[in-house]
């Protein structure tokens, strides 16, 4: 350096209170090192209780209309307030709603789900959600998820150590058209790192998508998705009388950071409220109970899949339409147990049972199996897909 740069730099940096700086930046330093050698001592935070980890990737996936907004909003909401959600314990967090498509009809979910469940919250918070498309590759995305992470640590400690962010991302296929296709490797590899880096800033990630060609395949796109996934969840639902889903559920098929031996179940009832002030009718749901199915299988049996098929195949071409069965105010088209019964035994996907009872039985086994993954809903003897559910209510996700 020149006498003269040297100049100019005593000039333009050194002042009286130099030293001070210095020693405060040196402080802060050594602050969050010692705070981030302790937390690794700790017991890792969880946003909701053995279910849900701070700083985890979360994929809820499902078919169109299966309700995964609807959980995602009721999750959010508790959280923001510290509430127990599905009887779990949940820690106070802010949180981020980024939805691609139609962002009015999740701040009408979220309007009504507070106005039923708190009324007159203490100290809650409005999730943010984002009225316009975020780009989450852009360097100016990032910097706001750093700020609004740094401003926690504006706090005292109990204040750092218990309010963790979320974000979640409303939905993959958005986010993935802008530089390719979900199915492809180059497509999702830069979209997983870019998730991690959110994470690694200190954000719990939930990423909504959908499901596969049919249930059978999981999540919809490349499997680096499903591998890079700390907890997979997959949202189903029923139709009830009047043709719109009615119950929900939720079943955690994977989590990285603990065993899940069976498969964990929550069930949600759909329900209506009227927002003050507007009068619009707007869904919202309440937990019904839980509970847990079979161990949890990755991929289903050889038998499942011969049998998925074989549904798949008979909606495409010999459906029965169950409208008037069911008393249903639109068309709804399903599968009777007798043509699975005579397809299954013509394929002989049982050849161990010699019998077409015993070969009927061994298909019964095979569908009840089936239900309980979620992988096929039943309703007195019809037989249908998830993805091939319909509802009144396009936007329901």
């Amino acid at each position: 350096m020149s006498d003269e740069d040297e100049a100019r730099f005593n000039i333009e940096y050194y002042d009286d209170d130099y030293e001070k700086k210095v020693e405060e930046v040196f402080s802060k330093m050594l602050d969050i090192q010692f705070r981030r050698s302790r937390s690794k001592q700790s017991k890792r935070i969880h946003i909701v209780e053995d279910f849900i980890e701070d700083r985890s990737l979360n994929v809820v996936y499902g078919s169109r209309g299966s309700g995964k907004s609807l959980l995602l909003v009721d999750l959010i909401t508790h959280v923001n307030n510290g509430a127990h959600w599905a009887n779990k314990a949940t820690t106070y967090c802010d949180s981020w709603y980024i939805i691609y498509e139609d962002p009015e009809h999740i701040d009408l979910r979220d309007e009504i789900t507070r106005q039923v469940k708190f009324p007159n919250p203490k100290e809650g918070v409005y999730s943010a959600i984002s009225e316009t498309e975020q780009d989450i590759f852009s360097p100016y995305f990032e910097t706001a998820l750093e700020r609004q992470r740094a401003a926690n640590h504006c706090g005292d400690e109990k204040h750092l150590s218990n309010k963790p962010q979320v974000l979640v991302i409303d939905t993959l296929s958005y986010v993935a058209a802008e530089i390719g296709d979900e199915n492809n490797h180059s497509t999702m590899a830069p979209i997983i790192k870019k998730l991690r880096k959110f994470i690694s800033i200190g954000w719990t990630v939930f990423l909504v998508t959908h499901s596969g060609k049919n249930s059978s395949k999981g999540v919809r796109g490349h499997s680096s998705i499903e591998g890079a996934a700390d907890n997979i969840f997959h949202v189903t639902s029923q139709i009830s009388k009047k043709g719109s889903s009615e119950i929900i559920t939720l079943r955690q098929t994977k989590a990285r950071n603990r065993s899940i031996s069976k498969v964990p179940i929550l069930r949600f009832q759909i329900k209506f409220g009227v927002i003050k002030g507007t009068g619009e009718n707007v869904p919202y749901i309440e937990f019904l109970d839980k509970g847990e199915t079979q161990v949890a299988s990755a991929k289903p049996s050889q038998r499942e899949v011969a049998v998925l098929n074989i549904l798949d195949g008979l909606i495409k071409t010999e459906p029965t339409n169950v409208k008037i069965i069911f008393g249903l105010d639109m068309d709804f088209f399903a599968i009777q147990l007798a043509q699975l019964e005579a397809s299954f035994i013509a394929k002989n996907i049982a050849p161990q049972a010699k019998s077409k009872a015993s070969q009927a039985k061994a298909l019964k086994r095979t569908l009840e199996s089936l239900a309980e993954k979620g992988l096929i809903n039943e309703r007195n003897g019809f037989y249908w897909l998830p993805e091939n559910e319909q509802t009144n209510d396009d936007k329901q996700t």
